[in-house]
């Protein structure tokens, strides 16, 4: 695409270039007012793509190609974009358009990848979003991370093949891989594939342990799997330069051990119909499907990663026994805790929305209905003496409910945010009185003008003896009084033509404009000052992170547990027993679970 000499390219398109060269393997949304417009090549290529007009700027020769999209229906257009394997460089204006001196300021606030796209339209609450790395080492063993980066799951492991990996690679599904740049590998999952330049081991390592706040990798148990490093800061460096922001809601890497489970390939995860029927590749009809009496998005994600990695040793396969014995036993109970999780929302995804502040005033409501909730588990679990649920038996009740950390939290968004809450912080009105004492005052100046606009149009009414007379307010022209026109005549003399209509005529006085004026500046500044003290709650928010990801971990296990527990007692599905002196399997009276579903 013929790109004008530097001489005839005007000051905005000059920063366009700019910003582009930086993000050449990205599609550029460059933000011009209320649209995202897109230039040169890209706009060539996703008009086609998203079926938009293509449009230009300039004549003949120096005419360049643009296409745009309105900002508030980019979300979908990205979406498609993604779904195609594009990525999408979203670029803002960073400045008020009429502080500029010049042209307004510009840059890129986010990349939109397959995997780290985090919208509701695209996320599956019951899978799993995963970014991968590998990293091949001096004597051919493969080093592999992998991030689900909308609920902070983080796993490293190392293998002796490629192969090996590939076939991790296909249980895991990713979005999306990185691959060293210029190394022969060939990956055969269909995902998008971006390339890195690895890091010395030792280098990476001091970076991961610097922004992990750790001295060693030994305090994550990676201290012989150190090649796992280069890929693990691959994958933060990846995430940090395209969500330009902290990943505070990646979890402590664990090591990626599959000693303990049972390997499936994927031809036998295929022919098993663990996740989805051969018929028709739909969920209906598999294992899962039969299975799966989650309550919460973080069950049924927990229950498909114990489907695909079967238990091995018998000492954590009794262990799973004996909380299923306790659970399938006491039916009220379980129900209880059924009803409880009912209530809760998805934990992971929603820390990360807080964590990358994507999120909105519902998410962080839906954050403590959830929290609440939870709390609620620790009096019904200390009805079992299982130790898998007295450990969170433990956790939801340390010492004395009432002075759980997550009451604290709980009390602070109760007194910060108004029930129910609009969608976007942008809107305003969205923190509650007497929780802000600047913002009190504020809202307390204006609030006698206000009072005055919603009596004038009683008082003008009985003063002119219009009783058609209608106070208005738009955008463009402000407050105003309305009056049709067979009553025009009697419009007083302080009254001010503004704008006429087909059966109406619009006025204004000195008076009206006066109040609109404060009232207008006052509401401003209150959205800017609720924009700021919901800042800062996110901030306070943002330190309950540990707290939280421990409990959504929790809770996915009891929802996994009263699963398995709920589906036995409904099929009468019997214990097993076990032992490890024969490799002999003896089945009596058994039936295919699906089949008979």
């Amino acid at each position: 695409m013929q790109i004008p000499p530097e001489s005839q390219q005007t000051p905005m398109i000059k920063q366009y270039l700019e910003i582009k060269k930086d993000y050449t393997d990205c599609v550029l949304f460059f933000r011009l007012g209320d649209f995202y417009e897109m230039f040169f090549s890209d706009a060539v290529k996703i008009s086609k793509e998203l079926n938009l007009t293509l449009t230009g700027r300039g004549k003949d020769e120096n005419r360049i190609p643009m296409c745009g999209i309105p900002y508030h229906a980019a979300e979908n257009y990205v979406s498609k974009l993604i779904a195609k394997g594009y990525k999408v460089a979203i670029c803002e204006q960073t400045e008020d358009a009429t502080q500029g001196k010049s042209i307004t300021k510009r840059e890129v606030v986010k990349v939109v990848t397959p995997a780290t796209h985090l919208s509701d339209d695209i996320l599956i609450d019951q899978d799993n979003h995963y970014l991968a790395a590998l990293y091949k080492n001096n004597d051919e063993s493969i080093a592999l991370s992998f991030v689900d980066s909308s609920t902070g799951e983080f796993k490293c492991c190392v293998f002796e093949s490629l192969d090996l990996a590939l076939d991790t690679l296909t249980r895991l599904n990713p979005k999306e891989c990185l691959i060293e740049y210029e190394k022969d590998i060939t990956l055969t999952i269909n995902c998008l594939v971006s390339t890195y330049n690895p890091l010395p081991v030792k280098r990476a390592i001091e970076k991961f342990c610097s922004f992990f706040k750790i001295q060693s990798i030994a305090s994550f148990g990676l201290d012989s799997h150190d090649t796992t490093i280069v890929t693990a800061w691959a994958i933060i460096e990846y995430l940090e330069r395209t969500q330009k922001n902290s990943c505070e809601q990646l979890n402590s890497p664990k090591l990626y051990q599959l000693s303990d489970a049972m390997i499936l390939d994927p031809q036998s995860i295929r022919n098993l119909e663990l996740f989805n029927s051969i018929y028709d590749n739909e969920k209906k009809g598999s294992l899962f499907w039969v299975l799966n009496k989650t309550k919460t998005a973080m069950g049924a994600r927990l229950l498909k990663q114990w489907l695909l990695h079967p238990l091995t040793k018998k000492e954590d396969i009794l262990h799973r026994y004996d909380a299923l014995d306790s659970l399938k036993a006491d039916i009220l109970s379980r129900e209880e805790i059924r009803e409880v999780l009912n209530q809760v929302y998805d934990l992971e995804r929603l820390l990360t929305r807080i964590v990358a502040k994507t999120n909105n005033p519902r998410d962080i409501l839906a954050l403590k209905e959830s929290l609440q909730s939870c709390l609620q588990l620790g009096a019904i679990l200390t009805h079992f003496d299982d130790p898998l649920l007295k450990e969170a038996s433990h956790f939801f009740n340390k010492s004395d409910t009432q002075q759980h950390p997550f009451n604290t939290l709980i009390k602070l968004i109760n007194s910060a945010l108004i029930d129910p809450a609009p969608v976007v912080i942008s809107q305003g009105n969205v923190i509650k009185d007497n929780y802000n004492a600047e913002l009190d005052e504020l809202k307390q100046s204006f609030k006698d003008i206000k009072d005055w606009i919603g009596s004038l149009e009683a008082k003008e009414q009985a003063r002119t003896g219009i009783k058609t007379l209608r106070v208005g307010f738009n955008k463009v022209f402000g407050y105003y009084f309305q009056v049709s026109n067979g009553q025009t005549a009697a419009v007083p003399d302080d009254y001010i033509r503004k704008q006429t209509l087909t059966n109406a005529e619009r006025y204004i006085t000195p008076e009206l404009k006066e109040k609109e004026t404060i009232l207008l500046n006052g509401e401003e500044k209150q959205t800017q000052l609720e924009n700021e003290i919901y800042s800062e709650l996110i901030s306070l928010i943002s330190d309950y992170i540990n707290p939280i990801q421990e409990c959504a971990k929790l809770i996915a296990r009891i929802d996994c547990l009263q699963s398995f527990a709920t589906i036995a007692q409904q099929k009468n599905y019997c214990r097993p027993s076990l032992t490890e002196n024969s490799a002999e399997l003896y089945l009596s009276h058994s039936r295919h679970p699906v089949l008979e579903h």
